[in-house]
């Protein structure tokens, strides 16, 4: 994805799938399976972002630098995703862009990142880079590329609204709203018997940090995830990462297996 930003590569682009691949596998990703997810994925969500007025607005730039690495006189080192200008001369303005890719399933999940403070303070590193480097303070953007099925930008600099705390009850209706439609049944039986509500969309982590899976529901405290048929590689990496996984084929069958598991952790 942040490869296809920094090249200007997009769908629309004859030559855009073979390229992807070719970096799909550059990043490990050798069979089919994986590697078509990992092109219908970006595929997606470059879609997405050329839908967005911030597009068009980088695509005019009269100057655009990507992955662009600083370093500073006091050893602080890094690599600012996007930095571009528009206009000329006095009435130039620079502007800081970094982009996200993961996917926000909820305005929560949305404001927490947004207000993220270990976050907060690498987007005022990269803007007192830029400051100090070209003199000017650039606007700085946080291009949300996935958030909820479409791409959104959020201003940083304004003091965050903090995330609401929101009712289990609330939490249950929106995770039936997001999640595929094929997982009523399963929802509905595991909200009965009082399980907290999941995560829709959760991207989950190998031990290094990489995102290796994306569960269509998660529960992280228990470290349980659930997988739609056509995702059985993120099934069996996020298996390797040392999530209890389950694939909802048979629905029946899966609610069974995961209601199980109170059994399980009961007897311990």
């Amino acid at each position: 994805m942040h490869a296809a930003l920094a090249e200007w590569r997009f769908p629309n682009d004859a030559a855009f799938t073979a390229w992807c691949r070719a970096q799909a596998r550059t990043c490990g990703l050798l069979d089919d399976a994986r590697s078509n997810d990992a092109v219908q994925r970006t595929r997606r969500l470059l879609t997405h972002f050329r839908r967005h007025p911030l597009f068009t607005e980088i695509d005019a730039a009269t100057a655009r630098f990507h992955e662009l690495p600083y370093a500073m006189p006091d050893g602080e080192q890094g690599r600012i995703d996007l930095l571009f200008r528009t206009g000329d001369g006095p009435d130039a303005a620079w502007t800081l862009v970094d982009f996200k890719s993961d996917r926000l399933a909820s305005e929560q999940a949305r404001a927490a990142l947004v207000a993220d403070e270990e976050y907060r303070a690498q987007i005022e590193r990269y803007a007192a880079a830029v400051e100090t480097l070209l003199g000017v303070r650039p606007r700085c953007l946080l291009c949300l590329l996935n958030d909820r099925g479409a791409c959104s930008v959020e201003t940083v600099g304004a003091e965050p609204q903090p995330a609401e705390d929101i009712s289990e009850d609330a939490a249950w209706d929106e995770a039936v709203t997001l999640a595929d439609a094929s997982l009523a049944p399963l929802l509905d039986r595991l909200r009965a018997a009082g399980w907290p509500a999941p995560e829709v969309g959760l991207d989950i982590a190998d031990g290094r940090g990489r995102i290796v899976a994306a569960a269509e529901l998660a529960w992280r405290a228990r470290r349980v995830a659930v997988f739609l048929p056509g995702q059985e590689s993120d099934l069996l990496l996020a298996g390797q990462a040392n999530w209890r996984t389950f694939l909802a084929g048979d629905v029946a069958a899966c609610v069974d297996a995961l209601l199980a598991l109170d059994n399980v952790e009961t007897t311990r």
